[in-house]
């Protein structure tokens, strides 16, 4: 089919990265930009409202995706949820801003990606937040605090951890409350702080309901790609097109591009257009398990949908005030446990209500409780997104092998062991009850670690699917150009080496600001 529209550049995917980049390039009145989304544009009350994220899965805006069972996690399949919808997974997250550990970046830098040290990438972090262009997120503490919270922070104190205020740059250990990207009791993602503000540029072109099905290549060159809108196929030509479509969206348009390891792509029936082994490879994320206690006061947020409270609570939200303003674990901490840990290697999340299972909607019949997640965040464990081979246009096949590596389940089971200490220190006398999940305490480490095995779920932080590196397993170069290609680059959390420390939303953010410079300062993807 002829192509009869030309941009400059072409982004994939309106998510947290894609939104960022269509606003930078755009105010360049010279480029002709269009932005692709394949989702639509999602319900304001459920995206606007900070309390309401676990609300957006399981429908249409999400895309509804599925691990394969994983051994480490007694061959459970776990729910991966990714935005499908204008904002992408950062419209249906919870919204903590933090930026990572200086040494996260500086590894990068270390196995040979310039340009991506803590103090080169800093600067981009710094420019996420809203400035004189009114562009950017608004980023604080949470107006509104818990109880639960208040005695979380009280309690780890009283176990031997600090008080951190910032968490930021090389400090992060410590108990606190997080920084969310919340502006006037709404949610600020990147759509709402960087897209709408451009949104009326002449050269800035917003295409909802779009998937992207395969890129053009032309020799070595990426000329442009096919997509299906709204049932109808077109084809869309470009100097440049950049995949923003996450961890799991990026490496699945290459690999079903035939852009990847040629034995997988021959298996799915797809020709090899361009050799790449490390397409798809490298996925890890950050994993946790869901403590639950009943709270003997009524402090705690599960109950009041069931008492009609709710409604109250919905009011008060629309005038910027109340719970609903406020992402439901914005309090926790980071640790190191691990006896060579040169960073945190645990974090914590603190749920101001019942929440056995981090990815299902609270039951409100049920009586106040509280749910602690300690999680690991320097994960061993690899693993992979792959074609299936029964169809290359399905659902990809999600591996990341989570908890194969048996040092990552030993970190966990201790940061059980430290969670249990904490929630039993006297600041918690009066507040804490009965233990809901596990129904009985794990004593030892190997019950520790079974209860890990059972409960566990990935903190929905899939990255390194299109690895940085100058390696020969790399995907991109650190110009975050697909290697051996032109015309064609990657800028999403897919692109990390190895994953940061923190929720990686702020960092992504400050790659696809870095991309965005990279674009501008060199040629149109040559």
């Amino acid at each position: 089919m002829p192509s009869t529209e030309h941009f400059d550049h072409v982004i994939v995917g309106a998510g947290t990265a894609g939104c960022v980049l269509a606003a930078r390039l755009s105010a360049d009145p010279g480029r002709r930009i269009l932005l692709l989304e394949a989702g639509g544009r999602p319900s304001w009350l459920l995206v606007a409202l900070p309390g309401m994220s676990q609300f957006l899965r399981h429908r249409p805006t999400d895309w509804r995706l599925r691990t394969t069972p994983q051994p480490g996690l007694d061959d459970r399949a776990l729910h991966v949820p990714r935005g499908r919808m204008i904002g992408g997974s950062g419209a249906m997250n919870t919204l903590i801003h933090l930026h990572g550990h200086d040494a996260d970046f500086d590894d990068w830098a270390a196995a040979g990606c310039a340009g991506w040290s803590a103090a080169e990438l800093r600067p981009y972090a710094e420019r996420a937040l809203r400035g004189a262009d009114d562009i950017g997120l608004d980023v604080a503490l949470p107006a509104e605090t818990s109880q639960v919270w208040q005695t979380w922070i009280a309690a780890a104190e009283a176990c031997g951890l600090a008080r951190n205020a910032a968490f930021g740059g090389a400090d992060l250990d410590g108990v606190g409350l997080y920084p969310v990207a919340v502006a006037r009791g709404r949610r600020h993602h990147t759509a709402a702080g960087y897209l709408n503000p451009a949104r009326g540029r002449p050269g800035l072109v917003v295409r909802a309901d779009t998937e992207v099905t395969t890129l053009i290549l032309d020799g070595d060159r990426v000329t442009g790609l096919t997509c299906v809108r709204r049932g109808v196929s077109q084809t869309i030509s470009a100097d440049e097109v950049i995949l923003a479509a996450g961890a799991i969206g990026s490496p699945h348009i290459l690999l079903r591009s035939g852009i990847g390891p040629p034995a997988g792509l021959k298996a799915a029936g797809v020709p090899v257009r361009h050799g790449l082994p490390g397409v798809g490879a490298n996925l890890h994320d950050h994993v946790m398990v869901p403590l639950v206690w009943r709270a003997l006061k009524p402090v705690t947020m599960t109950p009041r949908v069931r008492n009609g409270k709710v409604a109250w609570d919905f009011l008060r939200a629309l005038m910027g005030r109340g719970p609903l303003t406020v992402p439901t674990p914005a309090c926790g901490g980071f640790a190191r446990l691990g006896s060579d840990a040169d960073r945190p290697d645990v974090q914590w999340h603190v749920v101001n209500g019942w929440l056995p299972d981090i990815d299902e909607v609270p039951d409100p019949s049920k009586v106040h409780g509280f749910t602690v997640l300690p999680g690991l965040v320097q994960p061993h464990s690899r693993g992979s997104v792959r074609l299936d081979p029964r169809d290359p246009f399905a659902a990809p096949l999600i591996d990341p092998a989570l908890l194969s590596d048996p040092r990552d389940g030993q970190i966990l089971a201790d940061a059980i062991e430290l969670t249990g200490r904490i929630v039993s220190a006297a600041p918690f006398e009066g507040l804490r009850g009965p233990l809901i999940q596990p129904e009985q305490w794990p004593t030892d480490g190997p019950a520790r670690l079974a209860h890990a095995r059972r409960r566990a779920t990935t903190i929905y932080h899939p990255v390194g699917t299109c690895r940085m590196g100058i390696d020969d397993g790399a995907v991109v170069d650190p110009t975050l150009k697909v290697r051996g290609l032109t015309g064609l680059r990657v800028i999403d959390a897919s692109i990390m080496p190895r994953i940061t420390t923190v929720n990686t939303n702020g960092p992504t953010i400050a790659i696809a600001e870095k991309g965005a410079d990279l674009i501008r300062g060199g040629s149109n993807g040559g």
